[in-house]
């Protein structure tokens, strides 16, 4: 996610070194990563700047690195949903001086369709600036601005949840940290998603 925002994942990440030893990126290319990852023919770095650059083979030259700026524009992570103090939490960061309008969903029943066998049967959300709550939804389509939720189209070809019990935000933020709680609005257990949209 580029604009005058951006969009950060709170987590670092110490393999730098793997790019290094990889000839993917030079020391002085990694300087300010804040986290970095590889894949097939390709490697990633988030830099505390708010960037991503990007190497890979470009095209059928062959082994050209060329570094590329890619705007960052979805964070998810997907795990166990227990109850208490276990339930699953996303961190997420808006830079730069002006507010930056993000999706946040939680997901639990659709997953079902993917093969998981135990998914959170009803996924609640809550967005927390410090230690306030300052935004919280249960059923997504209980939002007043759930027309424009749907806007984006439906999972899995859009970003708004498929299912009425699946939760979703769409706000308007301004820069700074926040930390997305998903729980069991029931109390209940499963596997869940929590993912932030630069829709």
């Amino acid at each position: 996610m580029t604009r005058a925002s951006t969009l950060l994942v709170s987590a670092k990440l110490a393999c730098a070194a793997v790019a290094l030893a990889a000839g993917t990126a030079s020391a002085k290319e990694l300087s300010g990563v804040a986290a970095i990852a590889a894949g097939s023919g390709f490697t990633c770095a988030l830099t505390e700047a708010g960037s991503v650059k990007c190497w890979g083979a470009i095209g059928s030259a062959g082994p050209l690195l060329v570094p590329f700026d890619v705007p960052l524009s979805n964070i998810s992570t997907r795990g166990q949903v227990l109850a208490g103090n276990d339930v699953m939490i996303g961190g997420f960061i808006i830079q730069g001086s002006t507010p930056q309008q993000v999706l946040i969903t939680a997901r639990g029943p659709s997953l079902a369709g993917f093969g998981i066998t135990n998914p959170l049967a009803n996924p609640k959300l809550e967005i927390f600036a410090g230690q306030t709550k300052i935004h919280e939804n249960d059923n997504w389509e209980t939002n007043a601005n759930k027309d424009a939720i749907l806007a984006f189209g439906t999972f899995p070809n859009g970003l708004a949840p498929s299912s009425l019990l699946e939760a979703a935000l769409l706000v308007t933020l301004q820069p700074g940290a926040y930390t997305a709680i998903v729980s069991g609005s029931d109390g209940g257990t499963g596997v869940g998603i929590v993912e932030v949209f630069a829709p």
